[in-house]
């Protein structure tokens, strides 16, 4: 009977332990991005705490590129999330929405209706990154099989047939958190610039293909949804290039609705109001960069508290995660200012403002005879001028400039800048890269002059090197 016992508990502590190690070796290999580069609204959503979401976007990469929960938050205080996923099919938006509604409750959702334009996905990294975010549950199920064609979906209910090779592209934030995957509020904040036709997002053609039995499904689930939650729904079709063949499925949709008391916002009827520019507020003919966005996000903004009335959450200690995502909207916005900016003074004067970010300051050599006046820049960063003279390595961060090292032999500092990251700093006589290593990479100073290391404590990398001579 001893025997049997011992048997029992050394299999079930084996099932333990196992179980366990399979459960982090998971963790490791799972798909981590909605969007891209580890970027993942559906980890934000999982990260926010219940009952705090009022205003929910959710839908396509043209709903994450275009609207900016950010500019809502400080312009009015509204707390709204962009659950929204790289090329969103209608099984997605429906059964993701679910999951929210889990621990949200939203007074009001706003539908993309890009997803009723395809039927399958052609990028397979779209399907996973639709099908394989969510926590596994009853609802990933249901998603899984109304989705999937019956040979697909036992790889995506297990999961592991797909994640198992990722062994191969693993990177450091497969192991630690992903900041911006925390206090992210659903949106992509890019300020790259494509020049686009005129008009672009505009699409003339009047054919209408009569809409499909699945998307009339869609439509209806999607309204029965809300009124079982009590949301106010309604639907909007965000600027786009589009064939004629997407448009004709559209103006279906627009036919289907018409007389069902169901409101579609078709944002590409208001070129007046929006007054997109094709030279500056698109990121590619498909998507909206940040000066697209804050135009559309704006109207939206407008139009919806004309209709609605949000409480004003700012202030409220709960909604941090709203505050942190304002602070990276600004300092994304100006690290954008830093790379348009020719002038040394107004540069290190934004530089000095960027939030979330350390400096890592270096001087060395015989700057001080520099014709260029190097102090001048040096002073910016509240660098007295008799220490200025004695050289050595600083670090500024949050308006605080403190000296680490002197330029003596033997002089050295070591500080974690993060979990992923050690700052060492040292001097020696003869200039080398070694006098500042991040994270074994170095950076030191190579010749006479300001070295300036800029280094993002969201992302938690080394994003600018800066040399002035």
């Amino acid at each position: 009977m001893k025997q049997t016992i011992t048997r029992v508990i050394a299999v079930l502590g084996f099932i333990v332990i196992a179980g366990a190690g399979l459960h982090k070796i998971y963790d490791v290999l799972r798909w981590k991005d909605t969007t891209g580069n580890y970027l993942s609204s559906i980890e934000q959503l999982y990260n926010t705490d219940a009952n705090l979401i009022d205003l929910v976007f959710t839908g396509s990469s043209h709903c994450y590129n275009g609207i900016y929960p950010e500019l809502l938050w400080e312009e009015q205080g509204i707390a709204a999330f962009d659950l929204a996923v790289s090329a969103q099919d209608r099984t997605s938006t429906y059964y993701q929405l679910k999951e929210l509604l889990k621990t949200q409750h939203p007074q009001v959702v706003v539908v993309d209706i890009f997803g009723i334009c395809f039927e399958q996905h052609l990028v397979e990294s779209n399907i996973y990154r639709n099908y394989l975010s969510m926590k596994t549950s009853l609802n990933s199920a249901m998603h899984v099989l109304a989705y999937a064609e019956p040979e697909k979906q036992q790889d995506l209910l297990a999961r592991w047939p797909i994640i198992h090779t990722r062994y191969r592209e693993l990177k450091e934030y497969d192991f630690v958190p992903f900041e911006p995957s925390t206090i992210g509020r659903g949106s992509q904040l890019t300020w790259n610039i494509y020049a686009v036709e005129e008009n672009n997002g505009v699409n003339r053609c009047e054919t209408v293909q009569p809409l499909n039995e699945k998307n009339q499904e869609w439509i209806q689930n999607m309204v029965a949804l809300s009124e079982e939650e009590d949301f106010e729904l309604f639907f909007l079709l965000i600027p786009w290039h589009r064939e004629d063949e997407k448009q004709t499925i559209i103006n279906g949709f627009k036919e289907y609705i018409k007389e069902k008391n169901i409101t579609l916002l078709d944002l590409t009827e208001l070129e007046g109001e929006l007054d997109f520019c094709s030279e500056t507020d698109w990121t590619d003919p498909e998507h909206l960069n940040a000066w697209g966005a804050q135009k559309l996000t704006r109207y939206l903004g407008e139009y919806i508290t004309a209709k609605h009335e949000f409480p004003d959450r700012r202030g409220d200690g709960k909604y941090s995660q709203w505050d942190e995502a304002s602070e990276r909207y600004h300092q994304l916005e100006m690290l954008n200012q830093l790379s348009c900016t020719t002038d040394m003074k107004e540069y290190i004067s934004i530089l000095t403002e960027i939030p979330r970010v350390t400096c890592i300051l270096s001087l060395e050599g015989t700057y001080a005879d520099s014709s260029t006046g190097i102090y001048t820049y040096a002073s910016e960063f509240q660098m007295d001028y008799q220490d200025y003279l004695l050289g050595g390595k600083w670090l500024y961060q949050d308006g605080h400039l403190t000296k680490i090292c002197e330029n003596v032999p033997g002089s050295e500092f070591i500080r974690d800048l993060s979990e992923l990251d050690t700052l060492k700093v040292c001097y020696h006589e003869n200039f080398s890269g070694d006098n500042i290593l991040i994270d074994g990479t170095p950076y030191g100073n190579t010749w006479d002059g300001l070295q300036i290391i800029l280094y993002d404590n969201i992302e938690k990398k080394v994003i600018l090197v800066k040399e002035v001579h």
